[in-house]
């Protein structure tokens, strides 16, 4: 994630860490180990990342659990790097939040920040809240009640429904249409246990939405912390999914309603994701995956195909037979077991 100005690394940890940083250094962004630049802060959490780091960043810091006894960077080695990861977090975010925000009410009741920049043929509806740094571009249609947060783009010929809100530094790609209710981008469901207690972690860097989706009604799409969650070009989503943050969703993917998608979550190209099925965190599913309806996916899918789950219903008889079936297969197995050692004995 860039910041929208250069930080001090001083401003930035003073209180939460005692490090040797020069009084000059500045930080355009805090970003991952897998995509960074030379004036970036990085976090390393896990060997597996720290093998990633090939450039020198501004600042790295890693976590006392890395080996880094290969390495030539200059690094600052802590314990709980975690914890100082969202410390950090939670600066960066009472920064962008110091800022003065202003707005100008205009007399259809809609209230706009003078800063936003609003493109040809847009129609905005009464009711309407638009913050700073917030650009439309042509033909944006905003109905009634919608709200968009900071420096969030909405790009040519997008339509968003009644209610809506989209919070901060989303972007939202040409063609696309939410409908009513939908919220993109509010902060993701993440949280350190720090000393007994839950610390939430800011979540900063929005919601990519791609060209020429349909996303429906009352559908939550969570933001990421240092990178966006991103939904990728004519997807298509139905009522009531909630998409956690963190989630990648590839191209012209299909998704029925009342799907749950949990954190860090790839998912590919062409895939059909049937209504009601649960899929796990940090889990990758291959291009071109069919999943039926009330499935649970808690593993990587690694081929194309179509993939079930659960029991269908049927008759209340017939279904407390086959669990009584089901039930008693451990016990089977250890008869079947003790038969074949004592046949084997004899």
């Amino acid at each position: 994630m860039k910041f929208p100005y250069v930080i001090s690394a001083k401003v930035l940890f003073e209180g939460l860490a005692d490090f040797n940083i020069s009084q000059t250094c500045e930080l355009s962004g805090i970003a991952t180990p897998e995509n960074y630049s030379s004036d970036d802060l990085v976090f390393v959490f896990r060997n597996n990342q720290f093998k990633s780091i090939n450039t020198q960043p501004k600042v790295l810091i890693v976590d006392q659990s890395v080996d880094v006894s290969q390495t030539n960077l200059t690094y600052y080695q802590i314990s709980a790097a975690r914890f100082l990861f969202q410390r950090v977090l939670e600066r960066i975010e009472n920064i962008f939040l110091q800022q003065n925000i202003s707005f100008q009410e205009s007399s259809r009741n809609q209230t706009i920040d003078p800063s936003a920049k609003i493109g040809k043929n847009c129609i905005i509806y009464p009711n309407v809240v638009i913050h700073r740094g917030v650009e439309l571009r042509d033909n944006v249609v905003l109905n009634s009640g919608v709200v968009v947060m900071e420096n969030t783009i909405i790009e040519d010929n997008v339509n968003i429904h009644p209610n809506t809100v989209i919070y901060s530094n989303c972007i939202i790609r040409s063609g696309s249409v939410i409908y009513a209710n939908s919220v993109i981008g509010m902060p993701g469901f993440g949280f350190e246990l720090d000393k007994g207690s839950w610390k939430r972690i800011p979540h900063l860097s929005g919601v990519i939405i791609g060209k020429d989706c349909f996303i429906g009604s009352n559908v939550c799409i969570a933001a990421g912390t240092i990178e966006p969650t991103e939904i990728g070009d004519n997807v298509i989503i139905d009522n009531q999914v909630q998409v956690a943050h963190h989630v990648k969703i590839g191209a012209h993917t299909a998704i029925a309603a009342c799907v749950g998608i949990a954190g860090s979550t790839t998912i590919g190209k062409y895939c059909l994701i049937g209504g009601g099925s649960g899929i796990g965190g940090h889990l990758t599913i291959v291009d071109k995956v069919s999943i039926t309806g009330m499935s649970m996916v808690i593993k990587s899918i690694t081929e194309s195909g179509t993939y079930s789950s659960g029991m269908p219903a049927e008759d209340n008889a017939t279904w407390k037979r086959k669990v009584a079936y089901l039930a008693k297969i451990p016990k089977l197995f250890k008869d079947i077991y003790q038969r074949k050692e004592f046949i084997n004995h004899e």
